[in-house]
């Protein structure tokens, strides 16, 4: 996959039911974050997706600061420290995507500890699921740094909580959804 210079591709790559790659981005964006105590010119980390067609012409570029608020989260750190600077934000730390057989995409944000579905035709969320997500959880049931999202022939929801309940515990865990 040719990549845009401004983007670094990670985690995660598939095969969409279009025949297309589908592959997880991060891009360095200068974010305003005096109204919450941050720099007025703070470097975030801003997660997003790449459809990319075989010849490598990209079909759509999906950036997680069009639809989800970058001023949740004040602080530098993480991951992306080592690329952007030491005083860069990895605000989401996008680490899985998946197609479910309707065509929407399933996007892990670790950070935020929540599943987003995009829908395959406007691009928009349809729902989240996680940490202050569309839908409620038994305490025992929260996640934390969840990767690998998926959705079985059952119909049920597959993922790897890497910091799970009980503290600090990996474990896997899956979800009956009624996503209507």
């Amino acid at each position: 996959i040719p990549v845009p210079e401004q983007y670094f591709l990670h985690h995660d790559i598939i095969v969409n039911d279009q025949n297309q790659y589908v592959v997880l981005r991060v891009k360095g964006e200068i974010i305003d974050k005096s109204s919450i105590g941050g720099d007025e010119e703070t470097l975030v980390a801003v997660d997003g997706f790449l459809v990319v067609e075989k010849d490598g012409t990209i079909v759509q570029d999906w950036s997680a600061s069009d639809h989800i608020d970058p001023l949740e989260i004040v602080g530098s750190g993480g991951f992306w420290t080592g690329t952007l600077g030491p005083t860069s934000e990895d605000w989401l730390h996008a680490n899985a995507i998946f197609q479910q057989d309707d065509g929407d995409y399933l996007f892990s944000m670790a950070h935020k500890g929540q599943i987003a579905c995009v829908d395959n035709d406007t691009y928009s969320i349809k729902w989240a699921f996680g940490n202050n997500g569309d839908f409620d959880l038994a305490p025992e049931d929260v996640f934390e740094y969840q990767h690998a999202i998926s959705y079985t022939k059952d119909g049920t929801y597959l993922l790897y909580d890497n910091r799970g309940l009980p503290v600090n515990q990996c474990r896997a865990l899956e979800f009956s959804l009624d996503t209507n």
